[in-house]
């Protein structure tokens, strides 16, 4: 079954690892003119090499959340497990919790992703359906090209040469 468009949205956050000085901390484009990609002598400093940007990314299809990267690790647990349970107890969910959150996105994207055979003597388990599969795989190379992106933007924009100096 063909996977349907949706809505992408995405949140950037800037993780520091240090304090920048109160006193002469300049953004590196504070100095840049209006509608000029032209950057003064001052747009040559660069912030710390330690910090580094993170992008929280979901996909949305009418407004409803869908996919997150917190759901399909969840969906990718399952597959290398073999089991909800054990999925559930990887990422320190309660298998209430991690069932309900396959059946939201089941029920959001109208597709089957899990499949379940009952417990008992032969053991059962859970694996993704085909659809599922698929869904994982294209959500994580998204993932990796939005963060391959957001990195080159970052480097483009924040650069890694040099601290900024004090004025």
């Amino acid at each position: 079954m063909p996977l349907k468009r949706g809505c992408v949205k995405l949140y950037l956050h800037l993780n520091r690892t240090f304090t920048p000085p109160l006193t002469g901390w300049t953004h590196p484009h504070s100095c840049a003119v209006a509608f000029s990609r032209r950057r003064s002598s001052c747009c040559d400093q660069r912030y710390d090499a330690r910090m580094e940007p993170r992008a929280k990314l979901w996909v949305e299809e009418d407004g409803k959340l869908v996919l997150s990267d917190y759901r399909v690790r969840l969906l990718a647990l399952i597959e290398e497990t073999g089991s909800l349970a054990d999925a559930a107890e990887r990422m320190h969910l309660s298998y209430r919790r991690a069932w309900g959150k396959v059946r939201e996105i089941e029920q959001n994207l109208g597709i089957k992703l899990v499949e379940s055979a009952a417990g008992g003597a032969g053991g059962g388990g859970s694996s993704l359906t085909d659809a599922g599969r698929r869904l994982v795989q294209l959500y994580e190379r998204f993932r990796a090209a939005v963060d391959t992106d957001v990195m080159r933007a970052f480097e483009r924009e924040f650069g890694r040469e040099r601290k900024p100096t004090r004025s």
